[in-house]
């Protein structure tokens, strides 16, 4: 295997591109993924927004699995709890035993941040259809 090329990254490049999961957890006393994430920009113009992912749904479903396998390649003594955006390409993990791993430190960091895009994507996805639940239908006369 080659070793990796270190390319500097600029602090004004982008890694992904919207939605970014800003922070996300599991809550399971409202029965879902809380999320925090950075929409693109044809979904709403707001810094961040926030989705309660609900148990049972289709993205709640997929979330699940891919935060067991963010689990699963972080390879924790305690299970996941909490990931957290730390500025740049990088992310806070909280675990359930209090201790924290940056997943620049990780091994599988490109794979990670790749499950942590694909979450921000089911997490944008359950945004646009909680808010097309609470528009009111329009009126036909």
């Amino acid at each position: 295997m080659s070793d990796p090329i270190d390319l500097p990254i600029d602090s004004e490049d982008r890694l992904y591109d919207p939605p970014l999961v800003d922070c996300a957890y599991r809550d399971p006393q409202r029965r879902g993924f809380a999320i925090t994430f950075v929409p693109s920009d044809d979904v709403s113009s707001a810094a961040t927004e926030f989705v309660l992912v609900p148990d049972p749904s289709p993205e709640f479903t997929q979330i699940e699995a891919l935060w067991a396998h963010v689990a699963q390649l972080l390879n924790p003594s305690a299970a996941l709890d909490r990931v957290v955006h730390g500025g740049g390409g990088d992310y806070s993990i909280l675990l359930t035993d209090r201790s924290r791993l940056n997943l620049a430190d990780s091994d599988n960091a490109a794979e990670i941040s790749d499950r942590l895009k694909r979450i921000a994507d089911l997490a944008e996805i359950a945004f646009r259809i909680e808010r097309r639940r609470s528009r009111p239908s329009p009126k036909i006369a």
